[in-house]
């Protein structure tokens, strides 16, 4: 998924790491993102950024109806942190715990009000003929506490990351200065003809 292509939060261009032969040969692009992440430091509910959208042009639209076709097609978010794969993980329908490298950008309830991939993993996801952007992450970093380890390089090591899992959700945020990210936070469903004039995107950090 190239956030590019997408109306997403984007990082600066000045900041994109290098990429070497195999990922180029094999059509892979890493891009930075706008998450803002120190060691050891949690964020609870961190706006991200805030998308509007006026319609003014028929260019906004544009930029929803192709965020709705890649929720409809379950397009995936890669994630790389610490040159690390960012996982997903959820129980699926047959009751197994399933981890995979790439999570969705949101999910899609049909008109008759059947919820398809990701959507069935909450039961607010219901909607008839809507669409659930996942503007939201919480982000699990689990590291090795290595503060009191001897470093025979002399320099201070607080830790190492060894896991780090995403879990994406939907929230209707009102206002960028009114965030709540808390488990019973309402989803954000956009119906199929709906012109929405924001999209806040937010993040919460645990370590």
């Amino acid at each position: 998924l190239i956030i590019f292509s997408f109306d997403f939060c984007v990082g600066s261009e000045d900041e994109s790491p290098v990429e070497n032969l195999g990922q180029v040969l094999f059509g892979e692009r890493i891009r930075p993102s706008p998450y803002k992440i120190t060691f050891n430091e949690p964020k609870h509910c961190a706006l991200l950024c805030q998308k509007q959208y006026v319609y003014a042009d028929g260019k906004d639209m544009k930029k929803i109806r192709l965020l709705q076709k890649g929720m409809k097609l379950n397009y995936q978010h890669h994630w790389i942190l610490d040159n690390m794969p960012v996982t997903f993980c959820f129980i699926n329908q047959q009751n197994q715990n399933v981890c995979t490298t790439g999570f969705p950008m949101g999910c899609y309830v049909t008109s008759d009000g059947k919820p398809k991939d990701a959507c069935v993993l909450d039961s607010r996801y219901r909607q008839p003929d809507s669409y659930y952007i996942f503007n939201h992450v919480d982000i699990l970093i689990e590291y090795r506490d290595m503060s009191q380890d001897p470093n025979f390089l002399d320099e201070h090591v607080g830790g190492r990351i060894i896991r780090i899992k995403v879990q994406p959700r939907s929230i209707k945020h009102e206002a960028a200065d009114k965030l709540d990210c808390g488990i019973n936070a309402q989803p954000f469903p956009i119906r199929v003809h709906e012109k929405p004039d924001k999209i806040i995107y937010t993040y919460s950090v645990v370590w």
